[in-house]
């Protein structure tokens, strides 16, 4: 074997595999298609699903709340009756229609104002506090 024939069966190593890892990628991007088609196709089936069991199946929960207690916190949370019971959309009974619908935005949420509050070992935390 010559070193030009050496170097064209190289040239033609290299051609083979950047051709296999083209066929690779090619199939990587058909399955990630696949993946978030079936996602979507769930979260359809989850949301239609909800809403036909809805009226028979009403999901309601009682949160579990973690928290300090203190008078404050607890006059707080006794003041939040929606902190209480918890009953998902109809639309969104399941997990992979909750995480789908949520990931969407439908128009603007409630206006924010951001507070930076100083804690009391020098670190300041940036919050986002509803009106």
């Amino acid at each position: 074997m010559t070193v030009m024939e050496s170097s064209k069966s190289t040239e033609a190593d290299a051609e083979s595999q950047r051709q296999r890892q083209e066929v690779i990628r090619a199939r990587a991007g058909v399955w990630e298609y696949l993946t978030l088609l079936s996602f979507l196709g769930l979260s359809i089936l989850q949301a239609l699903w909800g809403l036909i069991s809805w009226p028979f199946i009403k999901c309601v929960e009682e949160p579990q709340l973690t928290y300090v207690h203190t008078p404050e916190n607890d006059a707080r949370i006794e003041a939040c009756p929606s902190l209480r019971t918890f009953a998902c959309a109809p639309w969104a009974i399941g997990p992979h229609a909750s995480t789908f619908f949520s990931l969407m935005k439908f128009g603007a949420g409630p206006p924010r104002r951001r507070e930076y509050v100083t804690m009391p070992d020098g670190v300041q935390v940036r919050s986002s506090v509803c009106p």
